[in-house]
């Protein structure tokens, strides 16, 4: 597998952590290894060293003289691998074993050595024994010097161990880590180049998963704006043609004397022109759509106040035309939008209720939740959707016949904008039209 430049970084910063920290825990280990055995040597010796001093304070009382040789030494020291320098309480030298240790008077500092107290039965000093391990950090015997060696040798042989183990965990770490950095960089580079099917897996609930999920969604975004912008190309010159072809059939036919540049021919082309206008004003709107797509901003939203200002826009409409607007909105239904991208939706859905509704005719406007979704519905009592148009009625440029369009001078991209806008927010809007009503029903997720 290979390493991304961040990677190698993290490697190293990680290895040099842990084997710095490794070395100094194991150069603390290793000198303090070697001075609590001496201590722990040196408590043993205490002890029967204290058992010594105990002999020499009830041989003092018993026989009144303060004596110390090596007779005594052999009875209650295991080792004499150990020198003793004993006073009495003006600090004349009473025995020392300084020589037959092979070492001198000054070899031995009084300041650092052991001390032990002697005293009389009323408890005043009465001598004092010194004694020390020779060497500051040597040990008593072969066995235990042995001992020591074989400690350190184990401790280097683990730190060994831990050291490649570390090595080897923070290899891995740092691949773990960087792996999904590389995926990410490499969809970077397919969509610089306008590819837009790659796609990185997000695992765990972390700065690099919501990465790969924001460029996830990039990506898809990106790849439907692409294939709208091909489809609406598509789309745009079909319906552009139309109206310039006739435009263009009556003005070649006037130049050829085939029509008069009456009123009659004049109107008709003028109807055409008015038919591009209308298509480019809807095209300008459904640029704008596309463009809250790409910046739109989710945030936590009050479906019922986002509609109530929609039908607050249309109430006077309604009221000119006739009509009765109604509304019916659950309380404390939230879901997490874009709230002018929702207005556009709702404004579509209750304008073209309106526009298809006839005086006296009723337009409700529903919210509800249902099957843990926030439903929108839109009900008129107006000319109805024909059955065979239903299927195709959010399509782009869609008009269910030429007369209603002729009439309401529609471009049909309004009801492809509210289903582009609903998509946008994981939703589904749908409609049917039976029984005198047509409905439009809008679902979305609600805010978890």
């Amino acid at each position: 597998m290979i390493m991304s430049k961040i990677g190698y970084k993290l490697f190293i910063i990680i290895s040099l952590i842990s084997i710095g920290g490794l070395i100094l825990t194991l150069f603390l280990v290793n000198s303090q290894v070697e001075n609590h055995f001496k201590e722990y040597i040196n408590q043993e010796k205490r002890e029967e060293i204290n058992k010594l001093v105990d002999v020499l304070e009830q041989k003092y009382q018993e026989e009144g003289v303060l004596e110390l040789d090596e007779n005594l030494l052999d009875n209650y020291i295991s080792n004499q691998n150990i020198i003793f320098y004993f006073t009495n309480k003006n600090g004349e030298l009473i025995y020392t074993n300084l020589r037959t240790q092979g070492r001198r008077q000054e070899d031995f500092d009084l300041e650092s050595a052991n001390q032990e107290v002697l005293y009389d039965q009323n408890s005043n000093q009465i001598a004092y024994l010194y004694w020390q391990l020779p060497g500051r950090h040597r040990v008593e015997t072969v066995q235990q010097s042995r001992f020591i060696e074989n400690v350190k040798q184990t401790i280097f042989f683990v730190a060994a161990i831990i050291i490649f183990i570390s090595l080897v965990v923070c290899l891995l770490i740092s691949r773990h880590l960087t792996s999904p950095l590389l995926k990410m960089n490499k969809m970077a580079a397919a969509i610089a180049r306008g590819d837009y099917h790659l796609r990185v897996k997000s695992k765990g609930n972390n700065e690099i998963s919501e990465l790969g999920d924001s460029l996830n969604q990039m990506s898809d975004r990106l790849e439907y704006l692409e294939k709208t912008r091909e489809e609406s190309t598509e789309d745009l010159a079909h319906e552009l043609r139309t109206p310039l072809a006739i435009i263009s059939n009556y003005l070649t036919a006037i130049k050829d004397g085939i029509f008069e540049a009456d009123a009659s021919t004049i109107e008709e082309m003028k109807a055409e022109l008015g038919r591009l206008e209308r298509l480019v004003n809807g095209l300008e709107k459904f640029a704008e759509t596309e463009k809250k797509l790409i910046y739109s901003k989710l945030e936590k939203l009050n479906l019922k106040n986002v509609i109530k200002q929609s039908v607050a826009n249309f109430r006077k409409q309604a009221e000119n035309k006739g009509i009765k607007l109604y509304t019916s909105l659950e309380d404390s239904l939230f879901m997490r939008g874009d709230s002018d991208a929702l207005k556009i939706v709702f404004n579509n859905l209750i304008s073209n209720a309106i526009k298809y509704s006839a005086t006296g005719d009723k337009v409700k406007v529903k919210l509800t939740k249902e099957n843990n979704m926030l439903v929108i519905r839109v009900i008129d009592e107006g000319i109805g959707i024909p059955k065979k148009d239903l299927p195709y009625i959010f399509e782009r440029f869609y008009r269910t016949d030429k007369s209603r369009s002729t009439k309401t001078g529609g471009t049909g991209l309004g009801l492809a904008i509210v289903r582009k806008l609903v998509r946008a927010h994981n939703g589904e809007v749908s409609a049917k039209s039976e029984a005198g009503q047509t409905i439009f029903k809008v679902s979305f997720p609600p805010l978890p």
